[in-house]
């Protein structure tokens, strides 16, 4: 497995639900950086972690906070996220730049 690198973005938290985050980085073994408010940069050198499992942690953690998760690895570069999707009428999509113009 390679490692990899992931760029966690939220909308808000409050030091609790930091708290709670940091517990799962630290039983995921993960190196981290968390120097700007709402915005950590994630590692894994062995590779054994998924945007999936992050985001489920986020989603834990934080819940009901839109926010997005971009996985950076040398097999190429992926997102998730959880936001507005734009398909409830009178909403925009969060995401809609993202998939016109954020490519691997």
């Amino acid at each position: 497995m390679s490692k990899k690198r992931f760029i966690v973005c939220l909308e808000s938290s409050i030091n609790g639900q930091d708290a709670d985050f940091l517990k799962f980085i630290e039983l995921r073994k993960l190196g981290w950086w968390h120097w700007l408010p709402n915005t950590w940069l994630l590692y894994k050198s062995d590779g054994n972690i998924t945007a999936s499992d992050i985001r489920e942690a986020i989603k834990s953690s934080y819940p009901g906070v839109n926010h997005l998760i971009f996985e950076l690895s040398k097999n190429g570069d992926t997102w998730i996220g959880f936001g507005p999707t734009g398909k409830i009428e009178g909403t925009k999509s969060m995401f809609k730049w993202i998939r016109e113009n954020w490519k691997s």
